[in-house]
């Protein structure tokens, strides 16, 4: 943020996707079930605050939307989704849908833990508008993953929440890609966090003109018809 010339002042709204320790700041943090937006915690004012569990914050009262829950104009979680991850337990995760006008909803996920069936079901189970985009992370780690350890990927088996040797397969990535294919979304971005190389270049040829590369500070843009 500080990079970006970004101050908390200009943010009115935090939606905590899941409370693992990447995603809220750390695991100290994730372990007391709270968050952290900087290496402490400081003052929000009174900004408000959605989270996945019941979590605190000093001074704040963090709101549960474990059910769908409007958060602004257009803008909605479509509430957790749980799912079993083999090293942290139970894990409830939500997105966000933004109703883009004239357009439709685009979905902005943190990791995808829910799975990507089970959020576009939830999403058409709650929205008339047709799902027009999907931005964010699905834990694709195929072949490989995001980081290579002495010649290793240990995220195949350890980054994608299975047991380690039920590692997400190729047929499983293209299998995902066609559910969003036959949607026939206009947005499509899918977050290097957790995904590999081999996903990432999946999804830019699946969607050659819809594909838009994720990367912090860059903006997604919402053009066509």
């Amino acid at each position: 943020m500080k990079q970006l010339g970004i101050t908390t002042d200009e943010i009115d709204i935090i939606v905590i996707s899941h409370n693992h320790g990447d995603h809220v700041g750390g695991g100290k943090w994730s372990e007391k079930k709270t968050f952290s937006v900087t290496g402490g915690q400081i003052d929000l004012g009174d900004k408000k605050v959605y989270t996945p569990l019941p979590m605190t914050y000093p001074e704040l009262s963090p709101i549960h939307s474990e059910s769908p829950t409007v958060i602004g104009k257009g803008v909605a979680t479509i509430g957790t989704i749980s799912n079993s991850i083999f090293s942290t337990g139970l894990t409830p995760e939500q997105a966000l849908a933004v109703n883009v006008e004239g357009r439709g909803v685009v979905l902005i996920v943190g990791c995808g833990h829910q799975t990507l069936p089970k959020i576009l079901k939830r999403a058409e189970s709650l929205f008339d508008e047709p799902i027009y985009g999907l931005i964010g992370g699905l834990h694709l780690a195929v072949e490989g993953g995001p980081f290579e350890v002495m010649g290793m990927f240990l995220h195949k088996y350890f980054g994608t929440g299975r047991l380690p040797w039920q590692p997400i397969t190729v047929d499983e990535l293209q299998e995902n890609i066609e559910l969003l294919r036959k949607r026939s979304l206009k947005v499509v971005g899918l977050s290097p966090h957790d995904s590999s190389k081999v996903s990432i270049e999946s999804f830019r040829n699946a969607f050659p003109i819809a594909y838009q590369d994720v990367s912090v500070g860059e903006t997604i843009r919402i053009t066509g018809s």
